[in-house]
């Protein structure tokens, strides 16, 4: 299970199937997600971007 306490490169490298779910964010905000916050934490990395932690976790979960 992913969390808002895990970084990017901790879930990406555990779970590789997410990399469409961060490159379907970088469509829609207009940033590479990997690129710009890949040793920050999910929540911080929402934080930054603005982007709805409760749904960026539940569409990272429901690719496990």
């Amino acid at each position: 299970m992913i969390t808002k306490d895990m970084t990017i490169l901790d879930i990406v490298n555990k779970y590789p199937e997410t990399i469409d779910v961060f490159q379907a964010y970088d469509k829609t905000y207009s940033t590479c997600i990997c690129c710009t916050s890949l040793f920050e934490t999910l929540e911080n990395t929402a934080s930054m971007h603005k982007l709805d932690l409760v749904k960026l976790l539940s569409d990272l979960n429901k690719t496990l």
